[in-house]
């Protein structure tokens, strides 16, 4: 195989000079998705036997040879989230779908689902997020299952039930998993228990658990910096230099004993446990500031899957490049002008600066992450969020869902509705410190909606189409859907707009 790397080479004759400050930087590749001919955003990265490169996609599987991308898509063609190369088999995971693919002898990858195998059928909406191996038996993880796939006698069992299963994780031949709000868990004896009480997490999104030592494991969070588990004993460890105010997606505890960290909109972080920064990369040297994952391979180079596009960096490298580079606001996915102040949501954070001033956006402190929707209804502004919903107040956020993600929000009855990831939420208008709670009986991704009246709500589904939801008069369920399905055939999802008066 030609090594994915070797274009890089004669990069370092692209080093600045009369600059004054910056960083020396490894080579770094970057493939944009019209090299690759695939989706946007690339969610997790495996090398095979073979040396291979195999990346879960929006638009399917890819796979990389040091030359030429190939596309594989899974049936019904949907993103894929998760990919684990092991053996002669690459195991994915997508919406509604997990299996694996197996070389033929034509070369090409044959694929295998394994979700029929599920005796009780897979839960309506899920999502396979992670996938990790011991032994004889691959977990393959969504947040409301984990599902045990035994190699040997091809039998799928799902092994732990739970309602918002965030992370998986393999460490030392057991398999661990966080529960939002409850804590990290072990898989034993084929089911789950408590390995460290949320009581001394205290809601930490743990991102990365690794073998630190023989009876030690580190864990990276995504705000709160790394800790030491001992037992089940869950310390602070206080590394210098580390960039707690920053965000992260994606943590790798590297083979000579560095941290790389993926952020949310601030570049790949790679430093020592003993505080010393080696890199930080971010744009132009990368396409994209946020990395959905990182990925080390058999030579040392680290792959970054990253919202736009995959980046290859060549640590090994003898050469380095001299670079000045200044952070930007991302890719913008919303904005409002509320008040004589700019926002913009971007999938870094929200951002504001004055409507005639000629300075820089700044970040509303608190809101580092996918700012999906900016709404202004009753006098407030919304953000929807990936970390739920704030209401922000000039250049200040309060957190008012804090949830798996906040995709819309819109004005109901005596407060607001909202869109999940995972459902629809009623937040009442009373005061600036209600609570939000769950409508039950709807549980799929709400993403685009429209109200229609005090009591209906129309919404789009990428999967299933447009549904029509009638909700009781306490807000608190759903009582009667219609599900407007689309054709099979159909390569776009559907959306939902008003023109006028009409939906």
């Amino acid at each position: 195989m030609a090594s994915p790397v070797t274009r890089l080479i004669l990069i370092f004759i692209l080093s600045f000079s009369g600059v004054t400050m910056g960083q020396e930087l490894p080579p770094v590749i970057n493939f944009d998705p019209i090299e690759y001919g695939a989706g946007n955003q690339n969610w997790m990265i495996s090398q095979g036997e073979d040396k291979k490169i195999y990346v879960a996609n929006n638009s399917g599987l890819l796979q990389y040879e040091g030359e030429h991308w190939t596309l594989y898509k899974v049936p019904g063609e949907t993103a894929i989230r998760s990919v684990l190369a092991s053996g002669a088999n690459i195991y994915t995971g997508a919406y509604m779908e997990f299996g694996y693919w197996r070389t033929q002898k034509n070369g090409r990858l044959q694929y295998f689902s394994l979700k029929d195998s599920v005796a009780s059928g897979l839960v309506d909406g899920e999502q396979f997020w992670d996938i990790k191996e011991v032994e004889d038996y691959v977990i393959f993880q969504s947040h409301q299952r984990l599902y045990s796939f035994n190699k040997k006698s091809g039998k799928v069992t799902p092994i732990v039930t739970e309602k918002n299963i965030s992370n998986l994780f393999e460490v030392r031949d057991k398999i661990y998993y966080q529960v939002a709000e409850k804590g990290l868990y072990v898989i034993e004896e084929g089911a789950g228990r408590e390995f460290v009480s949320n009581e001394k997490i205290k809601n930490k999104a743990i991102i990365g658990l690794f073998s630190y030592s023989s009876d030690k494991m580190l864990a990276v969070t995504r705000d709160d910096g790394v800790f030491i588990i001992t037992g089940n004993q869950w310390d602070a460890l206080p590394v210098e230099n580390y960039p707690l105010s920053v965000s992260f997606f994606s943590a790798l505890y590297l083979q000579d004993g560095s941290l790389a960290l993926g952020s949310i909109g601030g570049g790949l972080y790679i430093l020592s446990l003993e505080g010393k920064m080696e890199y930080h990369l971010t744009q132009p040297t990368l396409l994209n500031n946020t990395l959905l994952a990182v990925m080390e391979d058999e030579e040392g180079n680290i792959w970054g899957g990253l919202d736009n596009g995959i980046a290859v960096i060549n640590r090994e490298s003898p050469f380095r490049l001299f670079v000045d580079t200044f952070g930007k606001i991302g890719t913008v996915y919303s904005g409002v002008v509320v008040d004589g102040l700019t926002y913009l949501g971007t999938n870094q954070g929200l951002y504001y600066k004055g409507v005639n001033s000629e300075g820089p956006y700044r970040l509303v402190t608190g809101t580092t992450g996918q700012v999906w929707s900016l709404n202004y209804i009753n006098g407030k502004l919304y953000a929807g969020h990936d970390r739920g919903t704030f209401i922000i107040n000039g250049t200040e956020a309060y957190h008012a869902w804090d949830g798996l993600g906040t995709w819309t929000v819109e004005k109901m009855g005596p407060g607001v509705i909202q869109g999940h990831y995972d459902g629809l939420s009623f937040l009442p208008d009373s005061s600036a410190t209600s609570t939000a709670h769950y409508v039950e009986d709807f549980d799929l991704s709400v993403q685009d909606m429209i109200v229609e009246n005090d009591s209906i709500i129309w919404l789009s589904h990428y999967h299933k189409g447009i549904f029509k939801l009638e909700i009781n008069k306490e807000y608190t369920r759903v009582k009667n859907q219609e599900n407007f399905g689309m054709s099979a055939k159909s390569e776009m999802g559907p959306q939902i707009f008003k023109f006028e008066d009409n939906i």
